[in-house]
């Protein structure tokens, strides 16, 4: 699995992050066949680990990215993963932020 820099841009979302480094976490198309974009907002800029867990909590994949200032959307490219129901988590320091996807 792959993950690769969409973009970095502000689309019509408040400014900033009151009180969190993420906020406004989404993922898209949802459900998908194959790809997917998670998507998310950061007043910060660092390093984060993105997990993908199976609904039966298996950790399916595990990988880095790097989070710029605005609105960052990362390309989830999910041809491996079975059909299923998947829990996207975003983890920075000792805050977890996490979305669900469906697998087709």
């Amino acid at each position: 699995m792959i993950i690769t820099s969409i973009s970095c841009s502000d689309k019509e979302l408040p400014d900033f992050c009151p009180d969190e480094p993420i906020c406004f976490l989404s993922i898209f198309p949802n459900p998908t066949e194959s790809d997917a974009t998670l998507s998310f907002k950061s007043d910060k800029q660092f390093q984060d680990t993105v997990k993908i867990y199976h609904v039966n909590g298996q950790l399916e994949w595990f990988g880095l990215v790097e989070v710029e200032v605005g609105l960052n959307e990362e390309k989830l490219l999910l041809t491996e993963l079975n059909s299923g129901i998947y829990l996207i988590e975003l983890g920075h320091l000792s805050e977890e932020y996490s979305t669900r996807l469906i697998k087709n």
